[in-house]
């Protein structure tokens, strides 16, 4: 039986072998996402909890590597929802090359403060389509949508983000503002128009932003992910508070009064 059956029936050591084949590209994909690697490592241990709890609905026949990317853009996805308001950019990633030396500070933390505000599912596309320089289509694989609306939030996160840095008072460009109000005017001009903004965006983010540099796992998180398996499969038995009740007071009787224990044996 091949690997990927043998997974999809259970095998947990074809589950590990796949784990341990797969978890850097995993990490990988997750830190250029979350720019954590703390957090990144506690994805990809996540994801292939989702892996492992889905595996009777792989397809052997079917490509792993791209269902756990989409599994694990998920679990990225769901993190950003959960810390978009406490996590953001580290401090210490180095600043992309060519970047404009006169960036101050304060303006860097205006951009990642306008970066971080955008909706999840906007931060994610333009995470990877501005600042990662991933293809549209490696993205809209990895998130399960088409390529078509991997460009439209790529659109509409520029957009938020020139309104948010406006009000921030970061201005990325007049010229481009008035180039963005007569594009609206002439639709026949509309994708280059997108094109134009979105590279000008891009540059402009990498000022304050660069891309994740440092996305190698350095040690196996296969003993993480044993741990979460045996935590997670052990049954958890529960017993209700009036049971607990009801047998420390059997037991009270019956230390109190061990004159009684023939007329409950009665009872029972």
């Amino acid at each position: 039986m091949e690997l990927l059956e043998r997974f999809a029936a259970g095998d947990l050591e074809a589950f590990e072998a796949l784990f341990r084949a797969h978890q850097k590209e995993v990490y990988a994909w997750a830190v250029r996402i979350v720019r954590d690697s703390g957090v990144a490592e506690d994805l990809t241990v996540e994801t292939f909890w989702r892996v492992y709890k889905s595996r009777e609905r792989f397809d052997p026949a079917g490509n792993f590597r791209a269902w756990a990317r989409r599994i694990a853009t998920n679990a990225a996805l769901d993190h950003l929802r959960h810390s978009r308001h406490e996590t953001g950019l580290p401090e210490d990633l180095p600043c992309a090359t060519g970047a404009d030396p006169a960036v101050r500070r304060e303006a860097r933390e205006r951009i990642s403060k306008a970066f971080h505000e955008l909706p999840p599912k906007y931060r994610l596309v333009a995470t990877l389509a501005l600042i990662e320089e991933e293809p549209y289509n490696n993205i809209a694989e990895a998130a399960g949508i088409s390529t078509a609306l991997v460009k439209v939030r790529v659109f509409r996160a520029v957009r938020m983000l020139r309104k948010k840095l406006n009000s921030l008072g970061v201005e990325v460009s007049r010229s481009n503002a008035a180039q963005e109000t007569q594009f609206f005017g002439r639709g026949g001009q509309r994708k280059m128009s997108n094109e134009e903004n979105n590279k000008e965006m891009k540059e402009f983010l990498k000022q304050a932003i660069a891309p994740a540099k440092d996305t190698e796992l350095r040690r196996d998180l296969w003993p993480q992910m044993l741990r979460k398996l045996e935590e997670q499969s052990a049954p958890v038995i529960t017993v209700p508070w009036f049971d607990w009740a009801l047998a420390a007071i059997l037991s009270a009787v019956l230390v109190f009064f061990p004159g009684s224990i023939p007329a409950l044996l009665y009872h029972l």
